[in-house]
C-alpha cells in the first residue's frame, strides 16, 4: 500500500508569488494565500476564521505560471501534498504552519483591486489567461465538410 495525502484549497493570495534564490534555483517559487470561513454563532453573530497557508513548488511549468501570473488578491485553487510544522515564535509561544507542495494549480479570479488585460471572463462567469502563443482564430483551418 502506498501512502499519500492531498489537499485541496480555495482561497485568496496574500502577496505575489516570489522566487527567493532565482539564481541556484530558478524553479522554486513561494507565495502565502488565506482561507475564510465564515459562520455564524448560536446568538447570530458573524464571525469568520482565517487560516494561512505557506504554498511552494519546484516544478517548471507549474513555477512559470506563478512567476507570471500569480498576484496580490487572486483568487487560486491549490492542490498538493500538506507538510505540517511546529516552531517556537521569537515571543517563545509555540506556533504551526502548514506548508503546501503544489502539484496543481487553477486561477479562479484576478486580483480584486486591479483590471489587467492578461485575464478575461467568458459567458459562465469563469476567468481565463490570455497567452500569447496561442494561434490567432484566423490562421487555424477546417478543411473536411464535417458540419461540426
Amino acid at each position: 500500500m502506498r501512502n499519500s495525502a492531498t489537499i485541496e484549497l480555495i482561497g485568496y493570495v496574500y502577496q505575489d508569488a516570489k522566487h527567493p534564490n532565482e539564481n541556484d534555483y530558478p524553479n522554486w517559487v513561494v507565495f502565502k494565500m488565506c482561507v475564510n470561513k465564515k459562520y455564524k454563532t448560536k446568538s447570530g453573530e458573524e464571525k469568520q476564521d482565517t487560516s494561512w497557508y505557506e504554498c511552494k513548488t519546484s516544478s517548471e511549468g507549474i513555477a512559470k505560471i506563478c512567476k507570471q501570473y500569480v498576484k496580490d488578491k487572486m483568487g487560486v485553487l491549490v492542490k498538493g501534498i500538506p507538510k505540517a510544522k511546529a516552531y517556537t515564535s521569537s515571543s517563545g509561544g509555540t506556533e504551526a504552519s502548514i506548508e503546501v507542495l503544489i502539484t496543481e494549480i487553477n486561477i479562479l479570479t484576478s486580483p480584486r483591486e486591479k483590471d489587467t488585460a492578461e485575464y478575461s471572463t467568458n459567458d459562465n462567469g469563469r476567468h481565463k489567461i490570455n497567452t500569447k502563443s496561442v494561434a490567432p482564430e484566423h490562421s487555424i483551418q477546417d478543411d473536411d465538410e464535417i458540419p461540426f
